[in-house]
């Protein structure tokens, strides 16, 4: 990305905002976090939440399994921001 807005050359300052916060390493490590937690929890959780054939009584056990998911994330968080695990199988 930062190529690309190296060569658009653009004075908008939405765009040159944008493209500073792209040479921020910790804006960049949040926003990879932020989609590892989508890809990993909020869209399969949310996906549950959806399916008319999951009764609403019966997400405490998804819960459960997500709260043993962020004990062992807790212990290692590699595997984790690897992208290797998989709190609900789809």
């Amino acid at each position: 990305m930062l190529k690309f807005f190296e060569r658009v050359k653009n004075e908008n300052r939405l765009f040159v905002a944008v493209y500073d916060d792209l040479k921020i390493k910790s804006f960049i490590a949040g926003c990879r976090a932020s989609d590892l937690i989508s890809k990993i929890i909020t869209n399969p959780m949310w996906k549950r939440l959806e399916d008319k054939t999951i009764h609403v009584l019966e997400m405490s056990e998804k819960y459960q399994t997500l709260l043993v998911c962020f004990e062992v994330y807790a212990e290692s968080v590699i595997p984790f921001t690897k992208g290797e695990v998989a709190v609900f199988i789809l």
